[in-house]
């Protein structure tokens, strides 16, 4: 598990301390010292950072600070994904891909071949295979997808409804991008994950929320201390 926080002192890292990434044993935490959103392209080093810690890992979990996991889940949701697959796994909406007029002048711009498809996942909760992670080791590449956006950028090709300057680096821009389109990997938009807490079921208690979801992202350090308490009474009630 990789994770991004602005310092180990800020509350949302705090938060997760007293809950649920201390059963997990193999994290990496990325402190950027300042606000994340003015620092995305430190996101690009995180992939490589953690396969070098952990180069026999079969999955990669990249979260921002305020997300809430589900230990169980997870591990049920990866027994049924092939680390062999080049994939990555989020939150998002199914109608988030590149539509097909700017696909167009996206490959004539780049001189590129497009993917049928080309989606994108909300970065908050980025769930990498094995096989995917290891193609983001060749630093060459990752900089060509960055000047891939770049080009585009400069040339006013908005993708997924308008890339915007600031988020040249983010890592939902980036590794979407650059698994599908220079790595011919692929990008699932999965119900198993939210990238707010409730928003499919308004009426969902927080019980229901915290057994149902692998991650939930957007979660303030409130919050999380509530879902953690739920999924704790949820597992102790199954014990007995």
């Amino acid at each position: 598990v990789g994770v991004l926080t602005q310092s180990r002192d800020s509350s949302r890292w705090i938060a997760l301390q007293e809950t649920w990434i201390t059963h997990f044993t193999q994290v990496m935490v990325f402190e950027s010292h300042t606000d994340v959103a003015k620092v995305q392209q430190i996101w690009k080093y995180i992939p490589q950072r953690l396969y070098a810690r952990y180069p026999t890992a079969n999955f990669y979990l990249i979260i921002d600070d305020d997300v809430f996991i589900n230990k169980r889940l997870l591990f049920h949701f990866m027994r049924y994904r092939d680390p062999a697959e080049l994939a990555l796994y989020g939150p998002g909406f199914c109608d988030w891909a590149v539509k097909h007029d700017v696909k167009k002048k996206a490959s004539a711009v780049l001189s590129l071949p497009m993917p049928p498809f080309i989606h994108m996942v909300i970065g908050g909760i980025m769930f990498f295979t094995a096989a995917a992670v290891r193609l983001f080791m060749d630093s060459n590449r990752v900089m060509q997808c960055i000047d891939d956006l770049e080009t585009l950028y400069g040339n006013k090709i908005f993708l997924w409804g308008g890339l915007k300057q600031s988020a040249l680096y983010n890592q939902d821009w980036l590794f979407c991008w650059c698994l599908q389109v220079r790595m011919g990997g692929v990008v699932h938009v999965d119900t198993s994950f939210d990238d707010i807490e409730f928003p499919a079921r308004k009426c969902a208690t927080l019980a229901q929320s915290a057994q149902r979801r692998v991650g939930i992202h957007h979660v303030d350090p409130r919050r999380m201390r509530a879902l953690w308490r739920a999924y704790e009474r949820a597992i102790t009630r199954e014990g007995n």
